[in-house]
This record gives C-alpha cells, sequence and structure tokens, in this order.
C-alpha cells in the first residue's frame, strides 16, 4: 500500500450519487455512467482528502452547499452532452 492509495478526490463520490439521483428513473449502461461521472469531474475543481470526515471538519456549510450546487450542474451538463453526443462507431 502507499500513499497514494489512502486519498480519494471526495467529488467522486457527490459525482456518483448526484448521477445515480438524477438518472434513477433511466436504463443507463455503466459505460454510460462512467462516462457522465467522468465528464461532471473534469468541469469540478479536484477536492482530495484520506477521510470523508476531512471535509465535514474543514467545509463550512455554505462551501458544502456551494460545492452540492456545482456538481448538480455539472452532472446535468454531463447527462446532456453524454445523451446529445454522436453514437460511437
Amino acid at each position: 500500500m502507499t500513499v497514494l492509495d489512502e486519498l480519494y478526490n471526495h467529488n467522486e463520490r457527490l459525482v456518483f450519487e448526484e448521477v445515480m439521483r438524477q438518472t434513477e428513473d433511466q436504463i443507463l449502461t455503466e459505460d454510460t455512467i462512467a462516462d457522465v461521472i467522468c465528464v461532471a469531474l473534469n468541469q469540478l475543481p479536484a477536492k482530495y482528502i484520506r477521510h470523508s470526515v476531512d471535509c465535514a471538519y474543514y467545509m463550512s456549510t455554505i462551501e458544502s452547499e456551494d460545492l452540492t450546487s456545482k456538481v448538480r450542474k455539472a452532472v446535468t451538463a454531463a447527462i446532456f452532452q453524454i445523451a446529445t453526443a454522436p453514437a460511437k462507431a
């Protein structure tokens, strides 16, 4: 195990959960879900942490609400982008 194994981007879980929330009434392949997550994450700044409690401790309520709003917008835009992209050959 290396130091890098202990780090992760906090936004990954937030984006995944938001994708699942926004697409709960749709049937999507794992590839499509992964594409949406990648596109959304690329619109957001990385927020690397070691433990989820780190964000709860270091982020104010306003910062947390702002991040939640940005995640929602990024996921909405990513879903639209993937849905309107030309089919892969």
